[in-house]
């Protein structure tokens, strides 16, 4: 798995226990991101798509490890009240 500076800088937080977790999280996302980003955008950035994904920080952070378009996953995030 290719990490990124952000996944890195998760990564250097948790504990080894909390590691395997997150990089199980991010590889299970990587199908779902790689689903959304593949089809015709109906919203801007597929943030439509993302809403249902980007509930919670930890699931923002995952999303992004994953490699899904960050204006998105930050617009999602902040309708749902996850980001500012």
């Amino acid at each position: 798995m290719q990490k990124t500076e952000l996944h890195n800088s998760i990564l250097a937080k948790l504990n080894p226990a909390q590691s395997i977790i997150f990089n199980d999280a991010v590889e299970a996302y990587k199908e779902v991101v790689a689903a959304i980003e593949s089809t015709p955008a109906t919203t801007r950035n597929h943030y439509g798509s993302y809403l249902r994904f980007a509930t919670s920080a930890i699931e923002v952070f995952t999303l992004l490890c994953a490699g899904a378009n960050k204006q998105g996953v930050m617009d999602a995030a902040r309708i749902n009240g996850v980001a500012q």
